[in-house]
């Protein structure tokens, strides 16, 4: 721009050579002022090129800043995500931990309800325990059965009922099963197979009732004594099978009954018979397996007395007969009699 003003005044000088020399210094001046002002525009366009490379250094920076900026907002909203993400697994896990403790302390309730409930069950079964050894202090006797379960003769003297002979069943795995109580039990038998019992609580000048206890029933069935006579009752037992039983019959009363007859009794049909008889004088005492046969157990071995005429003095007799016969006399209805020396 400056080439072209001093072009502009070289021309004018040549055109001032033909005109007069006063309008000549008016256009020089006119044209200094010209440069002046050229000069002035050159420095303030040099002032906004460089501002305008500033502004532009500025605007690269901001721009860098802002994508800085645009990076560190993707990563805080990608952050954000993340935890958000994170707040809701944390809200599940606090409602799943929130869930397991309602459940946590409803099973601690139950079990405490569990505890307090086995604590008083303790309780109730530490005072059986204490009445049963209690029993078991004052145990008369002990039945061993083959099946390896055992049956308890026991006294109880704080009965207010007077019965203070109680009966019990003691199973394998200790459990207690009460059968009887009575005035007295003097008599006991266990069938082969230990399912029922037969006893009997005969005593002189006292009571003389027989009964039979079934196992699987739990049902205690008394002998009826309507066919033995007065003042006679079950005295002893003796098992032929596990249906059918022997009991001796004797008389309660007086000093010098010292037995009486033998009768089968049927439990399925709860009616006995007169199976052996003795004779005239002639009292059969009591029976048991015969000592011989004691391993094969199929023969039973009579103990009996006979009178003399005084019934002063007494003779020892006894007989056997096969379980065979017996079962076979049971089948044909037949009656025996002995008479200290045979058997007819």
């Amino acid at each position: 721009m400056k080439k072209s003003i001093c072009f502009l005044l070289a021309l004018l000088s040549a055109a001032g050579l033909s005109g007069c020399s006063q309008d000549a210094e008016e256009q020089i001046s006119r044209i200094e002022a010209l440069e002046a002002q050229v000069i002035e525009l050159e420095a303030s366009i040099a002032a906004k090129e460089t501002e305008k490379e500033i502004l532009s250094a500025s605007l690269a920076d901001a721009e860098q800043k802002q994508s800085e900026l645009s990076a560190k907002l993707q990563n805080t909203l990608n952050e954000k995500e993340e935890l958000s993400s994170v707040l809701t697994e944390a809200e599940r896990a606090q409602d799943t931990l929130l869930s397991a403790s309602q459940s946590l302390q409803s099973e601690i309730d139950r079990l405490k309800n569990a505890l307090s409930d086995a604590e008083d069950e303790t309780e109730v079964l530490q005072e059986k325990l204490r009445q049963e050894m209690a029993d078991m202090l004052q145990i008369e006797d002990v039945f061993h059965l083959s099946n390896g379960d055992k049956v308890l003769l026991t006294y109880d003297h704080n009965r207010p009922d007077y019965k203070y002979w109680r009966l019990t069943l003691l199973l394998k795995d200790g459990t207690l099963k009460d059968i009887h109580n009575d005035y007295s039990v003097t008599a006991f038998a266990a069938s082969p197979d230990c399912t029922k019992f037969a006893f009997s609580n005969f005593e002189m000048e006292g009571s003389a009732d027989g009964y039979w206890y079934d196992c699987n029933t739990g049902k205690t069935t008394e002998i009826s004594r309507e066919q033995l006579g007065i003042n006679h009752g079950p005295a002893d037992f003796f098992w032929l099978d596990n249906r059918y039983f022997l009991f001796l019959s004797r008389f309660d009363h007086g000093t010098i009954s010292q037995g009486g007859d033998v009768y089968v009794y049927d439990t399925e049909t709860d009616a006995y018979r007169l199976l052996i008889q003795g004779s005239r004088l002639v009292e059969i005492q009591s029976f048991e397996y015969a000592s011989h046969a004691l391993y094969r157990r199929d023969t039973v071995f009579f103990h009996a007395v006979r009178f003399d005429e005084t019934l002063n003095y007494t003779t020892q007799k006894s007989f056997t007969v096969s379980i065979e016969n017996l079962m076979q006399m049971v089948r044909d209805g037949q009656t025996m009699t002995f008479d200290g020396d045979k058997l007819f």
